[in-house]
């Protein structure tokens, strides 16, 4: 499949974040920002970083972000003028996908109207995932999709006894799917059994994940990779920790 071409315009933390994440996937990237300090962060990894005022057209043109397949605009709380002005020359070059990072929500259907095509909405997707974690209970990691939609990982607890997945009733009774499953290589369950108070999840190792299939067994203290609801995960995960008790 060929790579896609992106230009990131914008290299504070995030921009900065997501140029090195797109390189690590082989993609084709330009980096610009005004600011000739931010693109000295990009440091030698990237040729294609340049300095640019993105609401000049000409400079933009100049640079190549013209021939992008997708744009991604990632200014600061305080710029919405600049990435409006950004978005309107960028659908002008005829940049067929244009996404704003967005702290304040209430500047999307403006933004839409010049050419955003989609956003990012960091501050929104954090905040929910933090309560999905608060709310739920042993829930390691969640990543937020749309429509309270998400994907989380948990931890199985040290009492469950190992089953197929087959056999179990979770995407019935829950409505979860399991998705991934990272085997636990450390957990002893004689110890645990003799002296459960002692117990620490922090000290459990873990292999590669491998994707879940209905012949595969969850053991105790493996971690599952589930995708679901928000509000099915949090009924999910207190099942899960009132398994231990």
């Amino acid at each position: 499949m060929a790579e896609k071409s992106f230009a990131v315009i914008g290299l504070g933390d995030f921009g900065l974040a997501l140029t090195k994440e797109l390189l690590l996937l082989h993609q084709q990237v330009i980096a610009i920002d005004k600011s000739a300090d931010q693109i000295q962060r990009i440091g030698s990894d990237l040729p294609s970083a340049f300095v640019v005022d993105s609401t000049k057209g000409q400079a933009l043109k100049d640079g190549g972000v013209g021939n992008v397949d997708v744009a991604i605009i990632s200014f600061g709380t305080n710029d919405i003028k600049d990435a409006m002005i950004t978005t309107f020359l960028l659908t002008k070059l005829g940049v067929e996908e244009i996404i704003v990072r967005l702290d304040n929500e209430e500047h999307q259907e403006m933004l839409k109207r010049v050419g955003a095509t989609s956003f990012i909405l960091p501050t929104r997707i954090a905040a929910r995932s933090q309560a999905i974690k608060l709310a739920g209970k042993n829930i390691a990691e969640y990543y937020a999709m749309e429509d309270h939609v998400g994907v989380s990982k948990l931890l199985v607890p040290p009492t469950f006894t190992s089953k197929k997945i087959a056999t179990l009733n979770w995407r019935d009774e829950f409505s979860i799917n399991i998705i991934f499953i990272q085997k636990c290589t450390n957990f002893d369950s004689e110890a645990y059994k003799a002296n459960p108070s002692q117990f620490q999840a922090r000290q459990l190792t873990f292999g590669k994940s491998v994707l879940a299939t209905p012949d595969l067994f969850i053991d105790a203290c493996d971690n599952i990779l589930i995708a679901g609801y928000d509000d099915d995960i949090k009924r999910f995960s207190n099942y899960l920790s009132k398994l231990k008790d």
